[in-house]
């Protein structure tokens, strides 16, 4: 479990070397959030609540390919869990369950279909699903330039070699394996590559390195 203050200060510090660094107009203002709380008469947890009021306006991440909720979208799906982020289709939610509401860094969990029987464990902590999120959504929008090939055993052990591995945790993962370092995301999925970058030169350094073309 980690703490809002921990977990923020981490944050940011992925943002900045990532894409950019965090201000005061990426966060929801705190009385968004009271609103949203005295609405649906609840008290956020810290992670979440901290969450929005330091990063909830991040639209390139938030917004890029799946959606984070803002707290006037927030809602108790079935009686049974805060839901607050969509899949960019709608086919997945995630939410937190109203008997884990008042943990500091809760569990996540994700259904079909948040008014019905089938909700299933995601990630232990919603601090992982936050970092895990931002990973995701960086190779599918959130960073400015990205594209997508495929690949052989050679180019995936450069890739190990050149790239540190990033830990995530998180069911809606899969198999998917993410490798990054300032600036560049690589996500991978047996012989199919997903590459992020924060500039042109990020981006033509990746495939220099794997002396590979890029399709949009």
């Amino acid at each position: 479990m980690t703490s809002a203050s921990s977990f923020l200060k981490s944050y940011g510090r992925l943002a900045e070397r990532l894409l950019r660094p965090i201000g005061q107009r990426d966060g929801v203002a705190m009385q968004e959030i009271l609103k949203a709380e005295k609405r649906l008469g609840m008290t956020f947890p810290a992670i979440l609540r901290g969450f929005y009021r330091f990063a909830g306006k991040l639209k390139g991440i938030n917004q890029a390919h799946n959606h984070l909720l803002l707290p006037k979208e927030l809602y108790v799906g079935g009686g049974k869990g805060l839901v607050f982020y969509a899949e960019n289709q709608e086919v997945d939610y995630w939410a937190i369950r109203l008997e884990d509401i008042k943990q500091n860094d809760p569990p996540v969990f994700q259904t079909p279909d948040p008014a019905g029987r089938d909700w299933s464990l995601d990630t232990d902590h919603l601090s992982e699903f936050l970092v895990a999120m931002f990973y995701w959504q960086a190779v599918n929008g959130g960073l400015r330039y990205k594209g997508y090939a495929r690949i052989d055993g050679p180019t995936l052990r450069t890739i190990r070699q050149k790239w540190p591995l990033v830990k995530l945790t998180g069911y809606h993962l899969g198999d998917l394996q993410f490798f990054s370092r300032s600036g560049q995301v690589l996500c991978v999925s047996h012989n199919d590559l997903g590459v992020a970058a924060r500039t042109k030169k990020d981006l033509a350094e990746i495939t220099q390195n794997l002396s590979i073309s890029l399709n949009d």
